[in-house]
């Protein structure tokens, strides 16, 4: 990882933390925006978060319009939504 992605990833990790997103949820998003598009459980071994429990925070940034679920090729898989959707949460916090 260069030294431009990892103070990217640190800007994205303080940006979060801001909308009160938990450690684990940061992680969630941070690998997706990292690494694209990935399964359940590709996506709970890159964050580092417990297959169970990563069903529940996924519910949670799906219904805030964080985390999309798509089909590919016969299998769901979740990838990181537009950059807008974060700008609405700042929008709605603000308010």
């Amino acid at each position: 990882m260069n030294k431009n992605t990892s103070e990217n990833l640190s800007a994205l990790n303080t940006f979060l933390s801001q909308l009160s997103f938990s450690d684990e949820e940061k992680a969630i998003y941070s690998a997706l925006v990292t690494r694209g598009s990935m399964t359940i459980l590709e996506l709970s071994k890159a964050a580092g978060v417990n297959r169970t429990k990563i069903y529940r925070l996924l519910d949670d940034l799906k219904k805030r319009g964080i985390i999309l679920e798509v089909v590919e090729e016969y299998k769901t898989v979740l990838k990181a939504a537009e950059i807008h959707n974060l700008e609405q949460l700042v929008k709605e916090q603000e308010a």
